[in-house]
Parts: C-alpha cells; structure tokens; sequence
C-alpha cells in the first residue's frame, strides 16, 4: 500500500515544475512587466549562414570618463563621421602680437657712420687682388610687433594700421608710406613670430590623460602663413595612431561641431580640413570591450566565452568546447541554436543528428552577444525529475513504518 501511495505522489509531483526550482513568487507576479520577445526560428542551412556572416561585427567601446558619460558605447556611433564643410586654405591676417620685420636697402649718402665706416666714403672697396669694386647697398633691418591695437610702429613708416591685413596688404601700405617720406621703397616684409592666432589642441584616452598633447594633455598651436590641416596637426603633433582602438577627432568651430574618426580622416580620398584661428581639436581614444557570447542549456556549465574580431569564431568552434554539446551527454545535438539579435529574435537551428552537418555550424561565423543554447534530452530532464522526487519515496517509507 505504502508503494502505490508513493507512485501516486510521484506522478502527480512530476507534473509540478516547482518540485524542480526554488521558491518563487506567483507567476503573474513574475511575469509581469516582463519584455515579450518573438523568436524567428530557421533552420540553419549553408545560405542562412552565409546571410548571417554578411552582417557586421558590431563591437562595443569604452567611454572614458565617469558617472553618466562613462561606460560602454557602440562602435557605430563613434565611426559616424560629420565633416566641416569643404574649403580651401584660409589666407593668414596679421593681429595684435605678431612680429614683422621689415627688412630695406640704406642709402650711402644718409647711412649712418658706421656703415660709412666699414665701407668707405670713396663708394668703392679694393678686393683680395687690389681692384676696387662697388660697395653693395647696407641692409637695415628693424622688427616691430603689433599692438593690441592694431597698429604697428617702423620709424621709416611711422604708425600704420596692420591686424587684419595680409602680407601682401601689408606690403603695399608699407610701400606708398615709404614712397610719402621719400625712402627708397625696396623692401621685403616678413613675419618673423606667428602669436596672434592660433588652434587649441586636446588629447585624451579612456585611461587619462598624460603629459605631452602627443598621448594626453593639451597645447596651443599657433596658425602661420603656411595652411595647416586637420591632418598635419595630427602628424605633426605626434599623436599616436592605434589599430587596436577607436579615435575620434572633433572640430570645434564658430559654435559647431563635426566629428571624424582617424579612420576617415588619414583615407586617401578625405578632403584636407585647414584650420583657421579659434578653431579646438580634440582627440579621444576609446578602448574596445572584449567581445563575447554566451553558452547555454544542456553543457556542463554555462559559459561566456570570447569572440575574435580577427579569427571570428564559428559555432562549430564552440561546439566542441571542453564541457559543450559534443562532450555532454544530456545534450540534445538535434536542437541547437543560435540566438540573434532583440526583438524578434532569430534563432538559428542547427540538428547535428547527420555529422555531415556539423560543416553547416564551422560555416557561420558568431557575432557578439550571439547566444547558443543547446537542449537537453527528455530522458535526463525526467531523471533529474525523478532524483528530486526520490526524497518523498523514503518519506512514505518512514510513514509506512
């Protein structure tokens, strides 16, 4: 009698998925709220694989920094490119601070003593063999810097009104002034120190920034006469160019910002951005996240394991993990899958019953997040039923006695 008590506890128990799992709350507690997924299920053939491998390798990367910014971000957001409009080299406008130097030929007969001196009064010069030459014109040179009022003061020219003006502007006010004071107006016109514009330079990483603009920090770069691009400053600075990051370039101009990664920029077909003065480049390196995905179901335990963007690893690499569905013998091989995507999800079904299939799973290359489930055998899950019902046997034993 105490038998047939314990087979009627058996069975009625074994109908009961909680003999199975710990305590839980009602199931419309614990359902609710929940996200209703769909699952698209396809058999996984030759064609399904190769459409699957045509999808990108989205990985993810470290957002440097903390608090609300920080944390992981998708590639594809920082590979978006928003180029500045195209232009070509901004002409330089002199301003308050640069220095020029203006550089005439002396007229003997008003040179100053000591050029009469070094040259003699005769306007001639007797060579290394004793035969008099031309005495060649002195160079006066004098340097004069900008005010921060815009004017700039030569004593052969007086003051004159520069910031704003080209070179080559410059030059010709330079010469009608001379011209007006009766001084020989051959000259030559130069910038001798660029400090009235410039471009501010910032690098950082995801791990700090460091000392030098090259790896961290930031810098002032001044804007000459000779254009300067987006991606010269970049060269030019020293900023290093990783293969196994992503960096980002972004330009700050006039209230705007456009954003470029190293990947854009440094292509043979990218257009040459130039700088103009005020303009802020900043660069960031974000580090990749280690792809992975995710083992699960009939194994011997669930695994996250890593994914290469270099060797893309394909199911049938998982497959024959140490623990996974070729080793475990509750594995069901005829319902495996691999779990795509949100909503709905794609879940890719594999029978490897026929080994000639398993050449389908070394075909398809996993992506990030991929998941792989592998059903369990009814035998064992109805083992596992029975082993946790075995208590209530000895129970009805101890009863009965």
């Amino acid at each position: 009698m105490k038998h047939l008590v314990a087979c009627a506890l058996i069975l009625a128990l074994s109908a009961c998925q909680a003999v199975l799992e710990d305590q839980v709350l009602p199931d419309a507690e614990v359902t609710r709220g929940q996200e209703e997924i769909s699952i698209d299920f396809k058999p996984l053939t030759y064609e399904v694989a190769r459409a699957a491998n045509a999808s990108p390798f989205a990985r993810s990367v470290i957002r440097p920094g903390t608090g609300q910014a920080a944390g992981p971000v998708r590639e594809a957001a920082l590979l978006h490119n928003t180029p500045p409009p195209e232009r070509g080299p901004v002409s330089y406008r002199l301003g308050a601070g640069d220095t020029l130097a203006l550089t005439r030929l002396a007229d003997p007969a008003r040179s100053p003593a000591s050029v009469q001196e070094n040259f003699g009064s005769s306007g001639t010069l007797p060579d290394l063999n004793g035969i008099s030459r031309p005495v060649p014109d002195a160079l006066i040179v004098r340097t004069a810097k900008i005010a921060a009022d815009g004017n700039l003061f030569f004593a052969e020219a007086g003051r004159v009104a520069l910031a704003g003006k080209s070179v080559e502007e410059a030059r010709n006010i330079l010469s009608n002034t001379l011209v007006r004071n009766g001084i020989d107006p051959r000259f030559d016109l130069s910038i001798t120190e660029f400090a009235s514009q410039h471009v501010l330079f910032t690098a950082s990483s995801a791990g700090g920034a460091d000392a030098g603009p090259a790896t961290g920090g930031s810098a002032v770069i001044p804007i000459t006469d000779i254009p300067l691009s987006l991606r010269q400053l970049l060269v030019t600075s020293g900023t290093p160019i990783a293969s196994d990051k992503i960096q980002v370039a972004v330009l700050v101009r006039g209230g705007n910002s456009y954003r470029m990664s190293f990947d854009y920029i440094f292509r043979a077909n990218t257009p040459d951005y130039y700088l103009t003065a005020g303009d802020r480049v900043s660069v960031k390196s974000y580090d990749y996240t280690e792809p992975k995905g995710y083992l699960v179901g009939a194994i011997a335990s669930p695994v996250a394991f890593g994914i290469s963007p270099e060797r893309r690893e394909t199911l049938a690499d998982i497959l024959f993990v140490q623990g996974g569905a070729f080793e475990t013998k509750s594995a069901r091989q005829s319902e495996i899958y691999v779990l795509r995507g949100t909503n709905p999800v794609t879940a890719m079904h594999l029978d490897a019953k026929n080994p000639a299939r398993v050449r389908i799973a070394a075909e398809l290359e996993l992506r990030p997040n991929d998941v792989v489930f592998v059903s369990e055998k009814p035998i064992y899950s109805l083992g596992k039923t029975i082993a946790a019902l075995l208590p209530v046997d000895k129970a009805t034993n101890a009863l009965g006695n």
